[in-house]
């Protein structure tokens, strides 16, 4: 996933990952190894979520 465009997409509807991260269902800190890629991956439920 692109995370440039994710953070925008963020900044776009609400400007938080936190706010994200509890529409999730996901911690704050398992939301920002999904952006930065490390060890951990969006599911499709979750892209939708974003979108």
């Amino acid at each position: 996933m692109n995370s440039k465009l994710l953070k925008e997409i963020i900044k776009a509807k609400d400007g938080s990952q936190s706010v994200l991260a509890d529409a999730m269902g996901i911690s704050l800190s398992r939301l920002n190894a999904k952006i930065n890629e490390t060890k951990a991956e969006f599911t499709q439920s979750e892209i939708v979520l974003v979108k």
